[in-house]
């Protein structure tokens, strides 16, 4: 939940709870003080039980009525005042407040009434009447002290939901009052409590881990079967494999848990942070190895290499798991994090430019090292690599300029929040796909060992024992036992 200061347009935000990538939970449980001319708001994507995009969901027997419902007590010291509850859909969340002298302002206030800009002081603003049904989609309800006559305010009310959108809630004070609250406030969707803007993260999760599970098998199977014969870079491999899968899973279980309670895990969400940013730095040092040629052009890497590599690999991993930490412990409401998060924020991104700059550079030279030397058969399986990165790119690049005009207009992106999700989870489709082509580059076979240690061009002779696949795979041939080395690598 957020609060927000209304008077003369003066805002103050202040984050208080939310999940993952920044959005509210569906139980949200409010502990505020709500200072005069202050509000709390929360948003939350709800599809109606008709656009559902599941009818059911395992633990869920069927799909429910969509609902906002709110238990809440406030209380003031003057035993006086009023709040308002106001339930907006996106469309016509623009109809509240107004702009005025350059300035927006949600309450009315005496200079706002006598420049006919609202016709009620100490009054939310809206341009619709308030309980207007039909296109409308605004829900106001005010909380008086001397509709009580105790001690405490209590607001409780359940509001169902007929039509798919952005659903703003919001508290709002308009008087000079402080109020404490305390209470939950309940957003439900169909199939559970998991965010609209969220839902589509969850079949993409299953999806992923069914199949690392089937890359996992494949590549066991390989391993145990040549595993007199394997080289580190396929433990590394292995070990990518194993945290990919483990990531994923454990976001399947988040969010499953997420949808079928309600409640956010401050603990699952950090382990799964962590466990993103180990998986992040082990595709971003495999893909380098790649590039580099190592196993590939050369057996072995300089010293100076190896330092650079571990080094970057380090700071990357630290900065990446600082910075996720902190990014889910902000929206988990943990104070004083801020300077932390822009600090991890700007290592990671100076880290991961010189990952990707390092990687472009160190597969021109190999190509060019291997177009040299007449090494078709491996420089053809470089040109792959290169064009399926090159192609995750482009990908990417298409994403981020779908993002960038999806979020230029606020009427496309609170239509478009069924979609959301995606931007946050392409990359691990992409990362799927560049590890999926390393597992068939680096498939364990009976000639692990001879890789990096010989010229192949088409004219290659190839004994009996060698391990052809095809032109994306490796081929090997008898062993040299010189190594060639024309790089700084």
């Amino acid at each position: 939940m957020n609060g927000m200061r209304l008077n003369q347009g003066l805002f103050v935000v202040v984050l208080i709870f939310g999940v993952l990538v920044g959005v509210d939970g569906s139980i949200i449980e409010a502990e505020h003080t709500l200072d005069g001319y202050t509000l709390l708001w929360t948003k939350s994507g709800i599809f109606s039980k008709e656009n559902s995009p599941v009818h059911a969901m395992p633990g869920i027997t069927e799909n429910q009525d969509p609902y906002i419902s709110y238990t809440l007590i406030a209380k003031n010291n003057d035993h006086s005042g009023s709040l308002y509850i106001m339930i907006v859909h996106h469309d016509v969340k623009k109809h509240f407040g107004v702009e005025y002298n350059g300035e927006w302002s949600y309450c009315c206030t005496q200079e706002l009434l006598e420049a006919d800009m609202c016709t009620q002081v100490d009054a939310p603003i809206l341009k619709y009447p308030a309980g207007e049904s039909g296109d409308n989609y605004i829900t106001l309800k005010q909380f008086d002290y001397s509709s009580f006559g105790v001690d405490d305010i209590y607001m409780n009310e359940t509001n169902y939901i007929t039509r798919s959108g952005v659903y703003f809630f919001y508290i709002v004070n308009c008087g000079d009052h402080t109020f404490d609250i305390v209470g939950n406030i309940f957003i439900r969707n169909p199939y559970g409590y998991l965010p609209g803007e969220l839902y589509g993260m969850l079949p993409t999760y299953v999806v992923i881990s069914i199949a690392y599970i089937i890359l996992l098998l494949i590549w066991g199977y390989k391993m145990a079967r040549y595993h007199h014969n394997l080289m580190g870079l396929q433990t590394l491999v292995s070990l990518l494999l194993v945290v990919s899968f483990t990531q994923n899973i454990w976001w399947v279980v988040d969010l499953f848990e997420m949808n079928r309670t309600g409640f956010i895990s401050l603990f699952f969400n950090i382990v799964g942070s962590i466990l993103t940013a180990v998986k992040y730095t082990g595709v971003r040092l495999t893909v380098l190895l790649v590039a580099i040629g190592y196993s590939i052009t050369k057996p072995v890497l300089i010293n100076f290499t190896k330092g650079a590599i571990t080094a970057l690999t380090i700071i990357y991993l630290i900065t990446a798991s600082m910075y996720y930490y902190t990014l889910v412990a902000i929206t988990e409401g943990v104070p004083g994090l801020d300077t932390l998060y822009n600090f991890t924020l700007a290592l990671s991104s100076i880290a991961n430019t010189i990952f990707f700059v390092w990687i472009a550079w160190a597969a021109y030279l190999t190509i060019q090292f291997l177009i040299n030397n007449n090494q078709m058969v491996k420089y053809k399986m470089y040109r792959n690599l290169s064009m399926v990165l090159i192609a995750c790119g482009i990908v990417s690049i298409l994403f981020f300029i779908a993002q960038v005009i999806i979020t230029s207009s606020d009427d496309i992106y609170f239509e478009a929040f069924s979609v959301w999700w995606a931007f946050d989870t392409y990359w691990e489709v992409i990362y799927f796909i560049v590890t999926a082509y390393i597992v068939r580059i680096w498939l364990p076979s009976n000639n692990n060992m001879r890789y990096a240690y010989d010229d192949l061009t088409d004219n290659s002779p190839i004994d009996d024992n060698s391990s052809v696949k095809d032109d994306n795979r490796m081929i090997t041939i008898s062993v040299s036992t010189t190594e060639s080395d024309t790089s700084s690598y």
